[in-house]
């Protein structure tokens, strides 16, 4: 296996066991879950790199980074802006799923992918084999059917949970 598939695989697990706490406690107190998971973000984010790579290193990879590429230093604080944003949504839904939690998370985590393959394509010029444009359809084809057939109405469940 490649390494790449390794590491996404491992982020992929660690990023399954974060969403599904933010989802439980988004649903309980949605402001307050999302300014502390920006403050977790950031201060263990700093801590683990620099007990990983020290603090002379960290800044002048990041002064490099400054210098070195203006431009897409600015881009970067930009789309991690944007990204921020985009939390604040996921936690609004997470606010409204009531017990469909697993797909408010499946929903935001999978449609990011083909948002991704499809900037790559257009803007990155990357080129994608059938394998991975049948999976792009796969996840949208996926999404469609939990909007349609996936979202347990909130009436039934009051049911459900009235006649156990």
């Amino acid at each position: 296996m490649q390494p790449f598939i390794q590491y996404s695989l491992l982020a992929s697990v660690l990023w399954g066991v974060m969403g599904t706490m933010e989802s439980i406690s988004g649903q309980y107190r949605m402001h307050g879950a999302l300014v502390i998971k920006f403050v977790c973000y950031c201060l263990t984010g700093l801590l683990f790199l620099m007990a990983l790579k020290g603090p002379t290193f960290l800044y002048n990879d990041i002064a490099s980074f400054v210098h070195e590429r203006p431009r897409l230093f600015a881009g970067f604080c930009l789309a991690l802006a944007v990204g921020s944003i985009g939390s604040y949504f996921l936690y609004c839904a997470f606010d409204q799923c009531g017990n469909n939690k697993a797909l408010t998370i499946i929903i935001s985590y999978c449609v990011p992918s083909v948002i991704v393959a499809l900037l790559s394509f257009f803007f990155l010029k990357e080129s994608y084999n059938c394998c991975a444009c049948v999976g792009v359809v796969l996840i949208l084809s996926g999404v469609i059917l939990i909007d349609v057939y996936g979202v347990v109405p909130s009436s039934s469940l009051s049911k459900s949970i009235a006649s156990t």
